[in-house]
């Protein structure tokens, strides 16, 4: 699933670029969420108030109120990532964009299909490459993209899964341990215990049959996991601090 946000002022443009958006997405194959927004004031309070990121972001520079640059300012100040792609009616702005970390931009009026789909198509190219930093999973309709590096663990109890980051959040999915160890099982991440599977980034001490994390929190290492842990933990050591 691609999440893709069209902000602009002007119906037409964006009826426009859902179309050739659209169009071009599912001739990839993927499927696409798309949202629209007339004002950038709209699009930072649904950011605001919601977690998930949209991949894409397709920004109308000249708006109204606030414009396109001052907007996709208050996105990285946020802390979205969103590749940005500056939809104008100028080329005299790209300098400013380039402050706010944009991907790319489209002049409207001369905007040819080729044109969108090299711009689109280079986008999609940069999510499927940091896409494989996260970690997907989703409760119903909410979902939530997690960077593999803030995870320290992941839980289960009840065949309900819980993946603990950024040392005291969590979130709950349904997926067995099986599967998900599977899923994991080049992402340094070791089964401990029936319960518990692990990021090695985060062990910072073995003490008996148990284990502490970078946060303090100490887990129980299973009898018949102890052998897998102790030579998957030194493997890791040995091929990141040669």
């Amino acid at each position: 699933m691609v999440r893709i946000v069209l902000c602009d002022d002007d119906n037409d443009v964006i009826e426009k670029y859902r179309y050739l958006i659209k169009r071009y997405v599912m001739s990839r194959g993927l499927e696409v969420e798309l949202s629209s927004f007339s004002r950038g004031e709209d699009l930072i309070f649904e950011l605001t108030d919601h977690y998930e990121e949209p991949d894409i972001i397709f920004l109308d520079v000249f708006m109204d109120e606030i414009n396109g640059v001052e907007v996709a300012k208050q996105i990285r100040r946020m802390g979205y990532n969103s590749q940005i792609i500056f939809l104008t009616s100028s080329s005299d702005f790209v300098f400013d964009a380039f402050d706010v970390g944009s991907f790319n931009y489209l002049i409207k009026q001369d905007t040819d299909d080729t044109r969108f789909r090299t711009v689109l198509g280079q986008a999609l190219t940069q999510i499927d490459k940091r896409s494989g930093d996260f970690f997907d999973c989703n409760f119903g309709a909410e979902s939530r993209r997690i960077p593999f590096k803030d995870i320290s663990h992941f839980e289960i109890y009840r065949r309900v899964m819980r993946v603990h980051f950024n040392n005291d959040e969590y979130f709950d999915f349904y997926e067995t341990m099986d599967h998900l160890t599977t899923r994991l099982a080049n992402r340094n991440f070791v089964r401990v215990h029936r319960s518990y599977l692990v990021n090695l980034n985060h062990i910072v001490l073995f003490k008996n049959q148990t284990l502490r994390l970078e946060n303090g929190e100490e887990l129980p290492i299973g009898k018949a996991y102890q052998s897998d842990v102790k030579q998957s933990f030194n493997k890791f050591v040995e091929n990141n601090w040669e």
